[in-house]
């Protein structure tokens, strides 16, 4: 059965195509995967549409009011909305701003939440010059060292993609100990899944690499705006020697013949993944930003 927050898609993208972003979040694909963690209200206020995602610890606007333009009313009740439901906690805020311009600071405190990565496309692709010479050897000598195939994702991979992510997951939770770390793979695991059964739904990009016959790798991505795609999921067997670099950029190679920029999104505030972000050399650094109230 299709999950409840899919009959919200056209509502969702209609207002998100309003006004163009290039935050990975902006996408009803970023709402959809985390419905096993939060449950979201979907409320149109002045003109606007405010997403609402609520868990044990409490409830908060999950995008920033979405619209033409942000209504100071809009903002308003949502607060408002928390305040009560929150019984006038911490936790009421709206996240995901990429303007910190738009509101009083008397009123309300801006801060970082984090930051996408991003990319030109045709650099990830083509990997030239000396910033890229370990990237493109590494690509290299799996092209040469593996007879490979590259498909779209079929329901029938299911399975198989599955227990690559637990191989992949282990192999990782070996590596890092990190206990928020470990436990984001744990809960990603059920992202994985949602991306695997509702791909078509969702509109998704989706690459496999096929090696003898079993899949060693697979990556989904959605549009965030008709100059940027987002690279949301990316897997692949630990034990292949450049196999992550191949994959991401073969997919960069067939995306950039659109998009001129790719989202591979935030570092999860994590130093290993931000030290292999930042080794693929991103042009720009796009910075997301959460509010309160002041008075919080």
């Amino acid at each position: 059965m299709p999950k409840d927050i899919l009959k919200e898609k056209a509502l969702v993208e209609k207002y998100l195509k309003k006004h163009e972003h290039s935050l990975a979040a902006f996408s009803f694909v970023n709402i959809f995967i985390w419905q096993d963690y939060f449950a979201f209200d979907v409320r149109e206020l002045d003109g606007n549409l405010c997403v609402f995602a609520k868990n044990i610890v409490g409830e908060f606007l999950y995008l920033p009011p979405l619209g033409n333009s942000i209504s100071p009313k809009a903002v308003e009740v949502s607060f408002e909305r928390m305040r009560k439901n929150n019984k006038n906690s911490g936790v009421s805020r709206i996240e995901n701003f990429a303007d910190t311009t738009l509101f009083d600071v008397n009123q309300y405190k801006i801060y970082k939440k984090s930051e996408d990565y991003i990319y030109l496309s045709s650099d990830i692709a083509d990997l030239k010059g000396n910033a890229y010479k370990s990237k493109r050897s590494s690509c290299n000598q799996f092209v040469k060292n593996n007879n490979y195939e590259l498909a779209s994702y079929e329901d029938s991979m299911r399975g198989e993609c599955l227990a690559l992510y637990q191989k992949w997951a282990r192999g990782r939770k070996s590596s890092y100990s990190d206990g928020v770390y470990q436990q984001m793979i744990d809960e990603n695991e059920k992202v994985h899944s949602l991306v695997f059964d509702y791909h078509q739904e969702l509109n998704m990009f989706s690459r496999v690499v096929l090696i003898a016959g079993r899949i060693e790798g697979y990556t989904f991505g959605y549009e965030i705006n008709k100059d940027m795609f987002c690279i949301l999921l990316e897997v692949t067997n630990l034990k292949i020697n450049g196999l992550a670099t191949f994959i991401f950029s073969s997919t960069c190679q067939l995306l950039g013949k659109k998009y001129k920029y790719i989202n591979a999104m935030d570092d999860f505030g994590m130093d290993n993944i931000k030290k292999v972000k930042m080794s693929f050399h991103p042009v720009k650094l796009l910075p997301a930003y959460n509010m309160t109230e002041s008075k919080c």
